[in-house]
């Protein structure tokens, strides 16, 4: 319950952002392009998976719970629904 207020996809950003701007040492993109395992496929192409990616990962399952988030059915949702439809018919129409 605590959640539904906080978006959610800041978490993501901020983690970004703290790596960028707080690790003045490093190169840009250095870091985001490190290889943390490789996976042998099938076809016989090698699979890297880099932070960069593990990251973006991360994001897109944080963008999946904002999803299943906006579609609880509550009465404060429902009525912030029914508004936001009124207000695109609106303009649409």
């Amino acid at each position: 319950m605590f959640l539904i207020g906080i978006p959610l996809l800041v978490i993501p950003f901020a983690v970004y952002n703290m790596v960028e701007f707080l690790t003045p040492g490093a190169t840009a993109g250095a870091m985001w392009t490190h290889q943390l395992s490789s996976v042998q496929m099938m076809s016989g192409a090698t699979w890297t998976l880099t932070v960069g990616e593990l990251l973006l990962a991360l994001s897109l399952l944080v963008l999946f719970i904002e999803l299943v988030k906006a579609s609880r059915i509550s009465t404060r949702s429902l009525v912030d629904h029914l508004l936001s439809t009124l207000l695109f018919h609106r303009d649409v129409g």
